[in-house]
């Protein structure tokens, strides 16, 4: 494998003629590796935090789920710790290392009804959407701020799709199985979604996908243990 300690690779980006990998890696590595081939060997990147490096030792996680832009400037989102919730902190990358941004610190909730934390974004209108269960926008990297749904769903993945974005959300019910939903970002409205249709699963939801009115919904119980784990459901919706 070219990526360096990578036990799990979760995002690819290109910026600045550069291929940026987030990773999941043992502790006391970073988890941000950087090509300068176009991908065929690749290095770790440096993170630096209050002016020394960032101590990424005794956590049994240690991954950076989600590397994005805003107006021109990358940023990982770092996750640590060896409990749930783990911490979640933002850095920017700067002069070949990314350094620890303070602006989002103890502004962020994970929520998931699966084992596995939920990360996504989407950029939309020069605004970016953050989901970590619970959704976020910032237009500026500094001021969050939550997307409130109406039975508090669980936000599990942002599409955009032909100039529209999807938001797929998932709510425990109590008989153990899933409300399953897609969300629709209604236009001209700076923070609502409507939702276009919902359906009852036995197992969460974790992955979308949008071509014109059909919907590929990835499903999984991350842990193997139920008969339609690793399901990929295709919805038609007609208006």
């Amino acid at each position: 494998r070219v990526l360096p300690d990578g036990i799990h690779a979760f995002d690819l980006i290109e910026y600045d003629g550069k291929i940026f990998a987030g990773l999941g890696v043992p502790a006391g590595k970073y988890p941000v590796a950087v090509s300068l081939d176009g991908g065929l060997t690749y290095q770790e990147v440096d993170m630096e935090k209050d002016g020394v490096p960032t101590d990424t030792t005794g956590h049994d996680w240690v991954r950076v789920y989600d590397l994005f832009t805003l107006k021109g400037e990358l940023y990982a989102l770092y996750l640590y710790g060896s409990v749930m919730p783990l911490t979640v902190d933002l850095y920017k990358y700067e002069n070949g290392r990314f350094v620890f941004c303070d602006c989002w610190t103890d502004k962020i909730q994970f929520r998931t009804i699966s084992y596995s934390p939920v990360c996504a974004r989407e950029e939309y209108r020069n605004r970016v959407y953050l989901t970590t269960g619970t959704l976020y926008v910032t237009e500026d990297m500094k001021t969050l701020t939550p997307i409130a749904f109406p039975n508090e769903e669980t936000v599990f993945d942002l599409v955009k799709e032909n100039g529209t974005m999807y938001a797929l959300c998932g709510q425990r019910l109590d008989d153990q199985s899933v409300r399953v939903s897609v969300w629709r970002k209604e236009a001209g409205n700076a923070a609502g979604f409507f939702e276009l249709f919902w359906f009852r699963y036995p197992i969460a939801p974790l992955s979308l996908a949008v071509d014109g009115e059909t919907f590929y919904i990835g499903t999984s119980d991350t842990t193997a243990e139920n008969e339609n784990n690793g399901m990929i459901l295709r919805v038609v919706h007609t208006k």
